[in-house]
């Protein structure tokens, strides 16, 4: 299969156009793909965003700079703060949890990430009944068809769900930190780190029970309001750098709530046996694993002597077992910077 890529830049952002071939004269497919234009990376202007930036320094002297990323964004987080940028140029390489654009813009990349996230068992026969009709309500109100998403893991509509909800309130993944940073190092020449990867992030995920996704889409759409609240008002956190409000959205409450107890109250007793244990180990994985993994690495970038610009969730950074509080128990001297 052959393919041919076309950069579209425009005052807003920039595009990228993949065609794919099969054959000389069929197209097989299109993919269309938000990115940020070279015009946008260095944007001027006074910063509007104070977000949380951390200096650590190891017993042997190594240093790391970390940085906590919101996912999504808008304008208002561009440009960054003098002293995020100036922290980021002083580094030899940027860190960050997965290089999105090697996956976005690498056609071979790109489509691998599409086999782990289809299967041939359609989408109907992996959701209950419930959820599959209110999922395919929901899409039909947007002027989305559900069909379309057939081949796609359960995960997959979990996830276009919090996307549409970040859309919803004027946020996306292109103007997230994370697309802003993959940008300008790809850009700019800077050594790129993956911490995890896309295989690590995307292996747990889509081997998670379907039913732990059901309860999930089923959750995000029955309360789907108070989850924009919540979207917004954790990206308003971190806009301020309120490392308390930051820590309290993000470190949910481990206690079954009443709303968890309505959405169990539909599954049958064998459902909730399975979402329950399998809710547990997801919490576990998703911040105390994941934050020792990524301790390792930061404590692994400094004793190799480079000076990485560390780029990940802000959640991962925060509370008794986040990366500040794992690498002052290592010995680090971790100091917040104040700008």
């Amino acid at each position: 299969m052959q393919y041919q890529e076309i950069f579209c830049e425009f005052e807003e952002g920039g595009l990228v156009l993949v065609v794919l071939f099969a054959g000389t004269d069929k197209i097989a497919g299109l993919t269309l793909l938000e990115y940020l234009p070279e015009s946008q990376l260095r944007p001027e202007g006074e910063a509007q965003a104070r977000p949380l930036l951390w200096r650590a320094v190891s017993p042997e002297g190594g240093e790391l700079w970390l940085f906590g990323s919101i996912h999504v964004g808008d304008e208002s987080i561009f440009p960054m703060p003098e002293a995020v940028m100036d922290a980021y140029d002083a580094c030899d390489a940027l860190a960050l949890e997965l290089d999105i654009l090697k996956y976005q813009l690498d056609v071979s990349a790109s489509m691998e990430m599409t086999q782990l996230q289809t299967s041939a068992e359609s989408l109907d026969t992996r959701l209950t009944a419930d959820t599959y009709e209110l999922l395919g309500d929901f899409l039909a109100g947007r002027g989305e068809d559900l069909a379309a998403y057939s081949s796609y893991a359960p995960y997959v509509l979990s996830s276009l769900i919090s996307n549409l909800m970040a859309d919803d309130i004027g946020l996306s993944s292109a103007r997230g930190v994370d697309a802003y940073f993959n940008s300008l190092a790809l850009s700019e020449g800077k050594e790129l780190l993956e911490v995890e990867g896309m295989e690590f992030q995307l292996g747990y995920m889509l081997g998670m029970p379907d039913i732990f996704w059901d309860c999930s889409i089923r959750e995000s759409l029955i309360y789907y309001e108070e989850a924009k609240e919540q979207m917004a008002e954790l990206f308003s956190a971190w806009s301020a750098g309120d490392e308390a409000a930051i820590t309290a959205l993000a470190l949910s409450d481990e206690e079954i709530s009443a709303e968890d107890e309505v959405i169990l109250s539909t599954y049958s007793p064998e459902e909730r046996e399975l979402l329950l244990k399998s809710a547990e180990e997801y919490s576990e994985w998703m911040l105390p694993l994941r934050n020792r993994g990524m301790a390792e690495k930061a404590l692994g970038y400094m004793a190799e002597g480079k000076t990485v610009f560390f780029v990940v969730g802000t959640a991962h950074m925060v509370g008794d077992e986040g990366l500040v509080s794992l690498l002052r128990e290592a010995g680090c001297t971790v100091e917040l910077i104040t700008y």
